[in-house]
């Protein structure tokens, strides 16, 4: 039982290293049924518990490219090297405006009325304020889906 839990602590350790690598962040959740897991896309159930950024200025050195002769037609990978950077920061933005409405879910002093004969309800300062995460969010996920269709057309 004890090296069983110390091989699946490597395979955690080495899933959030893959990622960590490939510039994604790396979510510890916790899944319905009270499980924690480490994974680069959070199942829509499960309630984050912490994010792990790559550092962004850290890159894998990439292999040389052969250089191109004057009148040949530019290397392919330039294209594909700008549009993946492209996709790494959208998925960043993506990533950090899921945060910011994850973390305004809970009203503001001020965002909530007492009801008459108790209880409370939210104010429409709060409703605006979610339609704008809201909206952040769905904005950097059109990003995203350009940046990959871009991505993809590049290879």
């Amino acid at each position: 039982m004890r090296h069983g839990r110390a091989l699946f602590a490597l395979c955690l350790f080495a899933t959030a290293v893959g990622s960590y690598a490939q510039g994604k962040a790396v979510y510890k959740v916790q899944l319905p049924d009270g499980k924690i897991e480490f994974t680069d896309t959070p199942p829509p159930d499960a309630k984050i518990l912490g994010i792990i950024q790559p550092q962004p200025n850290v890159t894998l050195p990439r292999p040389p490219t052969k250089a191109a002769t004057p009148g040949s037609p530019a290397p392919r990978s330039s294209g594909l090297d700008a549009t993946t950077r492209e996709v790494e920061q959208a998925e960043r933005a993506l990533a950090e405006a899921r945060r910011a409405r994850d973390a305004g879910r809970e009203p503001r002093e001020g965002e909530t009325i007492g009801i008459k004969g108790g209880g409370v309800r939210t104010t429409p300062a709060y409703e605006a304020r979610q339609r704008a995460l809201d909206e952040a969010v769905a904005q950097a996920e059109e990003r995203a889906k350009r940046a990959y269709d871009a991505r993809n057309a590049a290879r």
